[in-house]
């Protein structure tokens, strides 16, 4: 049975473009889809899911306010690629906390970017040069500063922000430290998820997941080609992995067949198409949920603080024009 499906964002701020830019990228991945029986709608009042695309506000009371979710609040559902949202809304976040995570109500995701990437950059039968490597901003969070410290422990290590190149030589950069790794850092950031996960599974490289909020996406047996450290236990990774090492290049090859089954540009459609087919079922049965009493407090000071920041910008744009 065709299911009708109209994608839309709130997002309009040219900051938060990306989020945009996301929306049509959900729908490639949904008309790449071979295995859904999808018909994506133009009209939202004749569809029977509504898919918003990120938000313009931590807490998504944009989303809520809209007159497409205020109308039929049960069919809508949000595709979030935000570092931290507050997840008042049902749907599939790339970086949920577990503290606010509901499986009633949410799916954790993966980010609609990567699932476009180029898939020929596959290392998975390439020899590596080091052990594991780590490429990013050291400053995003202090667990990144633990991880350069390790530097002379047999990984390479680039603190992008303290050596910026283009985004062109940027790209290459860390391209080239996947096929020259065995095993891939993959810290949180502002968010609790990260872009190199699913990079790396796209490599043939294991991810070294190091995030203690991070949940992960439903589908794949993470077990089978991913480790995860607890945030405090950074130091004890050289160690750790160097007793892995032999297991590495299996676990590589796994991890790219789990991106080819559940994260690629053919099946990542797929896969947020079930997620939300799941997450809709499940509210059909038992009614969608009330928002968790500790996260409705946090959005709704999320709300005061941003009409508190318009305030002061109106004021601070009325004292220019009068002076």
């Amino acid at each position: 049975m065709t299911t009708s499906i109209h994608i839309t964002t709130t997002v309009t701020d040219g900051e938060l473009a990306y989020f945009r830019r996301d929306a049509e990228r959900l729908q490639v991945l949904l008309a790449r889809c071979r295995t859904c029986d999808v018909r994506l709608e133009e009209e939202a009042g004749i569809a029977e899911i509504v898919l918003f695309v990120g938000s313009m506000h931590r807490g998504l009371q944009d989303v809520r306010a809209s007159c497409i979710f205020r109308k039929d609040p049960s069919k809508c559902f949000i595709v979030h690629g935000g570092d931290d949202p507050l997840p008042t809304v049902p749907g599939i976040y790339a970086s949920v906390p577990s503290r606010w995570y509901d499986p009633l109500q949410h799916r954790a995701g993966f980010y609609l970017r990567t699932a476009l990437h180029d898939p020929t950059d596959c290392f998975a039968d390439i020899a590596p040069e080091y052990l594991f490597s780590f490429v990013g901003a050291g400053a995003n969070h202090p667990v990144r500063e633990q991880i350069l410290a390790l530097q002379g422990a047999g990984g390479l290590f680039i603190d992008s922000a303290r050596d910026p190149v283009p985004p062109c030589e940027a790209k290459a950069r860390f391209v080239e430290s996947l096929r020259a790794s065995l095993f891939v850092l993959c810290p949180r950031g502002g968010g609790t998820s990260s872009f190199r996960i699913f990079e790396t599974m796209m490599a043939g490289r294991v991810p070294v997941i190091i995030s203690d909020d991070w949940v992960e996406p439903k589908g794949p047996n993470w077990g089978q080609f991913a480790l995860r450290v607890r945030e405090r236990e950074v130091a004890a990774i050289p160690k750790m992995l160097e007793e892995a090492a032999g297991l590495g290049l299996d676990m590589g090859r796994r991890a790219r067949q789990a991106w080819e089954v559940w994260f690629s540009p053919q099946t990542a459609g797929a896969t947020l198409f079930s997620w939300v087919m799941e997450l809709k079922a499940g509210m059909d049965d038992k009614g969608r949920q009330p928002v968790a009493p500790g996260l409705a407090a946090l959005a709704a000071a999320d709300s005061m603080r941003m009409a508190f920041g318009r305030v002061l910008r109106g004021r601070w744009h009325q004292g220019r024009l009068e002076s």
